[in-house]
């Protein structure tokens, strides 16, 4: 019996060892298609060269500097603003009384209990 049950521990071990290494494969197959993927993406969008300008030499910086784009996301919020109309922004809560409803009255009839 106790040999059965050290087979049942050694497949046991050996199904999860093996289940792991599929894991892990199929998550390392995936990530590396993604990034395959990816570059493929951006080389088709780019039209096959690299941070090429008009005139075919490569541009020193093709992204946009942080504060350039915070000036522009200032001007469009500055832009959008003033095409709206202006409105106050005060919520106002006002408590309206209910009628009566048997549900309201539920809660008193779980403790009765303690009424007692």
């Amino acid at each position: 019996m106790a040999g059965e049950i050290g087979a049942i521990q050694n497949s046991a071990l050996e199904i999860c060892m093996y289940g792991l290494i599929i894991i892990f494969s199929v998550i390392i197959i995936l990530a590396l298609f993604f990034s395959l993927v990816s570059k493929t993406r951006n080389y088709i969008k780019n039209g096959g060269s690299k941070n090429l300008s008009a005139n075919g030499e490569k541009s020193k910086n093709s992204i946009i500097p942080a504060g350039d784009s915070a000036a522009i996301a200032a001007a469009i919020y500055l832009f959008m603003d003033e095409i709206h109309d202006k409105e106050n922004r005060v919520v106002t809560i006002k408590r309206v009384s209910r009628t009566y409803s048997p549900w309201n009255s539920k809660i008193y009839g779980i403790n009765w209990i303690k009424n007692r």
